[in-house]
């Protein structure tokens, strides 16, 4: 019992990595545009398509709207427990924000996937995708609204 949970944990851990690899790929590649649909990938991405695209194509099944992806993660107290391929949630100065009075009630904007070291994600200001420390990613003190879990398939 306990090999096959180590071993489904293994799996789990080498299918992040291909997802992070994967978004590396597309650094500077892929050009960023606001209203980027699924159907544009990988050509064209928002930060909310390009996690959208990187799931999928590792066999996730996950959705592609910001507003979704906020409740489809299973929340983790912080970096310290966070692992590669969670979710990084953070509100921008611009851009689209999300409000509700759960996950959100001070505004979601962006997401990104933590790589370990920093954060991978299609960026506005670059006009692609690129990886950046967790603090450029939130930008200024106070823009970080959580890190969530990937759901297991």
């Amino acid at each position: 019992m306990l090999e096959t949970i180590d071993e489904e944990k293994r799996k789990f851990m080498q299918d992040m990595e291909e997802v992070i690899r994967a978004g590396r790929k597309l650094k500077g590649w892929a050009r960023y545009s606001f209203t980027a649909m699924p159907h544009q990938t990988p050509f064209v991405v928002s930060c909310q398509t390009f996690v959208w695209l990187l799931y999928r194509a590792h066999g996730g099944i996950i959705p592609w709207l910001l507003s979704e992806l906020l409740y489809w993660g299973i929340p983790v107290e912080g970096f310290l427990q966070a692992g590669p391929g969670n979710l990084v949630f953070s509100r921008r100065k611009r851009g689209y924000v999300f409000y509700d009075s759960m996950r959100a009630k001070n505004g979601v904007g962006h997401v990104g996937i933590f790589t370990g070291t920093g954060v991978l994600h299609a960026s506005l200001e670059a006009g692609t995708v690129v990886e950046e420390s967790v603090e450029d990613f939130l930008g200024e003190p106070g823009m970080f609204r959580g890190i969530y879990r990937v759901p297991k398939r």
